[in-house]
């Protein structure tokens, strides 16, 4: 080990034992935790130079200077490998912009993290493993840090270490590996003194023994007596004020303008030239602050403590001069508000647009945090009164993508004084959506009709634009919903043409006539003619709602091919949210068609675009959809922990979204065991309903798992009632798959043969469609019917074709129902007589009895002609006959023929 890592075997050792199960499949997060100067570079840097081949080092120093620029410690960290991924092609789009800043227009920030983790995925698709290194992270920007935080909680497999460095305490998430003080040996083999003395002098700091190993050897006796006490800052200070003044004030200008490659400008902002400059740093070098033949400080806790002792008039004095001097030589914008950012407001005009600037470089990046720190500052300047007004528009956009309360406060403070129609109906757009994350769908409904009311004189297309969001979000929350519907109303009595902002409104217009209940076609119609195909196509929230209507009146593949193409055009423009609406439907469009894998895997995509620090109002169809899904695999408990990650409030209770929660929840509770549980949840989701309005017995379908759960409870009463109500809406509705399910239920309740003959219908109603796990579970609940009516080869025919479809949907619940149903179906057969024959014995037999030829019968049944010939031989051998002749006297069963 070397002289600057003594005592650190153990940690090394750990970081090895990490690195060895990211190598295995795990990715892992460390924080390297202590003090200033402990030695956590030192260790990280022994450790990583003896990794093995193949595994991928990135590195990252993060500054106080550099805390705002967006996506700082993600450049930094793949600056090395950038070019040689470029040229492969594995660096595009969002992930591009934000490394290189590529003038690509505004950037949505959790598209841009995304794609920063598919670069890293790529990237390692191309070695063993990978760690990233970043030193000082309590420095580190905003948006990289959500970009790491992204890695760590959505990639577990991803074969990457990250090595956090900073001060601090553990954190959730992460292993942590505290470094302590060196022992007093240690610090007397660094220093080369008295070994309590040093220790007492440098409390066992690796850094504070390097530098007093300097001042021994310079002038032990004066310098012994500056290193007195235990606290670094003080005691650098107090050895620095023996160096000549403008050592002091060189040391100052490069505290205060981090490291520079430029000699000029700590020259210049020290006031002196550059030869005088030089002597200085050679000094300052000397004595180990500076390092080897360049301008930056051999550690960080150096710079902070020098800019510590430098006093605040005189700080100031130096960021305004560091400001202009960097302006002057054409600085980017980004190093010069980072000293701007430490100033106090001074009225002038030149500040305002060098922290726009760099906003709008931040906001290109795909960070809206330091947009929003820089505008802010430009407000405090303050700009002058005919700017303010956009600066607090920026604002409210830039706090829109991260903080949506924020940014909902500056934008409805903006909308109300703006005057441009298009600017107007684009913030107020972004003020809804903000409004409805933070689950307010109430007040977005009034911002957007006061809004499409101010407009509509002016820019008739962008108040319908409007009018559609209205009555989206209108119809989903109970504060408005019955508004909302006298408006759905008024407007079916409307010619609307095919202009965009028609069919905005007509698909709005769709989505509440098909909650409100009411045959389906006519929606249907109204839907296809929102998304036709010759215009141009619909985004986000307009094209979702019709989307769902299709979904509902069962036009399953038209609603994909909408679908997939929305995606596609979410993905082009780096829309995460448009593509998590989309892929909701997507996850939707597999839960409909019976496809659970497929549900839950795009289910985990969504979770996966969406960011971790947005919650509730977008995750609860994806949330919903999963859990179910998860319910249908015979997994239950682990839907409960899922649906148990819901933060709810209030706000987010009142929405019509909370309902999918509540049906989720309920029919997990009830798989689980917990028939009140389960059945509270789903009467409480019908009642919400009600409260809503919405008839609509497909969104979402409550009142089949609740009068099971009465059943379950012995209240065949309530059962009925809901069985009744669930078939007439059906029947108002009109699609097969909702007449098949309430079918199945009235069946289910009524029992008998009427039961039976209900069950039946379903299964006649639901084969047509693609609700081949709706299919399923009429199958195993007629087979149960049959068996209880004594059909028993009625009902095992049920039964088996329960099990191949619930195996070919992955239902594995359904599954395990259909084969504990075939075992209780068997009943010993016979060895002589009718009852004796197969299922396949006795078509074979019937068939040939009826004078098919064996080959006809092989054609017919899709067995080979020696198979037939052996049916048929077992046969007599049963019945106790000689060929064929005997089968037409026989009393041969016909197995359905």
């Amino acid at each position: 080990m070397s002289g600057e890592l003594l005592e650190r075997a153990g940690e090394l050792a750990r970081l090895d034992a990490e690195l060895a199960r990211v190598c295995a499949g795990a990715a892992r997060t460390v924080l390297v935790t202590g003090p200033a100067g402990i030695g956590k570079t030192s260790l990280v840097r022994a450790f990583t130079a003896r990794l093995p081949a193949g595994v991928l080092v990135l590195r990252a120093h993060c500054d106080d200077l550099e805390r705002e620029f967006g996506y700082g410690v993600a450049r930094q960290l793949f600056e090395p490998v950038l070019a040689e991924a470029e040229q492969a092609a594995l660096c595009a789009g969002p992930a591009r912009a934000a490394l290189t800043g590529a003038a690509e227009g505004g950037r949505d920030p959790f598209a841009v993290a995304h794609g920063l983790c598919a670069f890293t995925r790529d990237l390692l698709g191309r070695a063993r493993a990978a760690v990233l290194v970043v030193d000082d992270a309590q420095f580190a920007d905003e948006a990289s840090l959500r970009w790491l935080a992204h890695l760590r909680g959505r990639h577990p497999r991803l074969r990457l270490l990250q090595l956090l460095l900073r001060p601090g305490r553990p954190e959730s998430g992460c292993a942590h590996l505290p470094l302590g003080p060196l022992s007093e040996s240690a610090i007397a083999t660094l220093t080369g003194g008295n070994p309590a003395t040093c220790h007492r002098l440098t409390g066992g700091n690796p850094l504070l023994a390097g530098l007093l190993r300097r001042a021994l050897a310079q002038d032990p006796a004066r310098l012994l007596s500056g290193f007195g006490g235990q606290v670094f800052g003080r005691s650098l200070l107090d050895w620095l004020s023996g160096f000549p003044p403008e050592v002091w004030r060189f040391a100052e200008a490069l505290a205060v303008l981090g490291e520079t490659a430029d000699p000029g400008l700590p020259a210049a902002l020290s006031t002196m030239d550059i030869e005088q400059a030089g002597r200085c740093a050679a000094e300052l070098r000397g004595t180990g602050l500076l390092a080897d033949n360049a301008l930056s400080w051999s550690h960080p806790l150096l710079r902070e403590a020098v800019y510590a002792g430098v006093c605040g008039p005189r700080r100031q004095e130096l960021h305004a001069a560091a400001a202009r001097l960097l302006t002057a030589v054409g600085a980017p914008v980004e190093q010069i508000a980072a000293h701007l950012l430490r100033l106090p407001p001074s009225g002038q005009d030149w500040p305002v647009w060098t922290l726009r600037a760099a906003a709008d470089q931040a906001t290109q990046r795909g960070a809206p945090e330091a947009a929003a720190h820089y505008l802010r500052r430009a407000l405090a300047e303050p700009p002058p009164a005919a700017d303010r007004l956009e600066l607090v528009v920026a604002l409210g956009l830039a706090e829109s993508a991260t903080h949506p309360a924020a940014g909902a406060r500056h934008l409805a403070q903006a909308l109300e004084q703006l005057d441009d129609p298009a600017r107007q109906r684009a913030v107020a757009e972004v003020l809804g959506d903000d409004l409805v994350r933070e689950s307010r769908l109430d007040e977005a409904v009034r911002v957007l009709a006061r809004t499409a009311d101010r407009l509509r004189p002016l820019d008739r297309e962008a108040a319908l634009a409007l009018d559609a969001r209205r009555l989206t979000w209108g119809v989903l929350d109970e504060s408005t919903a019955a508004e909302a519907g006298a408006e759905a109303n008024r407007l079916r009595h409307h010619d609307l043409g095919d202009s965009e902002g028609e069919r905005t409104l007509l698909g709005a217009l769709a989505f509440a006539t098909a909650l409100f209940g009411g045959p389906a076609t006519p929606a249907a119609t109204l839907a296809r003619l929102a998304l036709a195909t010759s215009a141009r196509p619909l985004a986000g929230v307009a094209a979702a709602a019709p989307v769902w209507v299709l979904l509902w009146s069962g036009q399953n593949a038209l609603a994909r091919k909408h679908i997939d193409a929305a995606i596609s055009r979410a993905e082009q423009s780096g829309s995460v949210f448009d593509q998590a609406i989309m892929l909701s439907l997507r996850a939707a469009h597999a839960a409909a068609d019976g496809e659970l894998r497929e549900t839950i895997r795009t289910a985990r995509v969504t979770f996966d675009l969406l960011p971790t620090e947005v919650s509730g109002f977008p995750h609860l169809v994806p949330l919903g959809l999963l859990a179910e899904a998860l319910v249908d695999r015979d997994r239950p408990e682990q839907a409960l922990r899922l649906l148990d990650t819901v933060v709810s409030t209030p706000a987010l209770e009142s929405s019509y979204l909370w309902n999918s929660f509540l049906l989720a929840r309920g029919r997990a509770r009830l798989a689980s065991g917990d028939l009140d549980g389960g059945l509270t949840d789903l009467l409480a989701c019908g009642e919400r309903q009600s409260r809503l309005g919405h008839r609509n017995p497909a969104a979402p379908d409550w009142r089949s798992w609740a009068a099971r759960a009465h059943l379950r409870r012995e209240q065949p009463h309530l059962a009925g009632e809901l069985a009744e109500q669930a078939h007439e809406l059906a029947t108002e509705w009109g699609t097969g798959q909702a007449l098949g399910i309430a079918s199945r239920t009235l069946g289910l309740v009524t029992g008998g043969s009427r039961g039976l003959d209900l069950l039946q219908d379903s299964a006649a109603l639901l084969r047509p469609t693609t609700a081949r796990l709706d299919l399923a579970r009429t199958l195993l609940d007629l087979g149960k019917a049959r068996q209880a009516a004594g059909q028993c080869r009625l009902a095992r025919e049920a039964l088996s074709e329960v099990r191949a479809l619930a195996f070919a949907c992955g239902a594995c619940g359904l599954a395990a129902s259909a084969r504990r149903g075939l075992g209780a179906s068997a009943t010993p057969r016979p060895a002589t007589g009718p009852g004796a024959l197969t299922d396949r014995e006795s078509r074979v037999a019937a068939l040939a009895a009826h004078g098919c030829t064996n080959r006809d019968i092989a054609a017919r049944l899709g067995l080979t002609e020696r198979t037939v010939e052996g049916h048929l031989s077992a046969t007599y051998r049963k019945l106790g006959i000689t060929g064929r002749a005997g089968l037409r006297a026989a009393p041969v069963t016909h197995g359905g023929h």
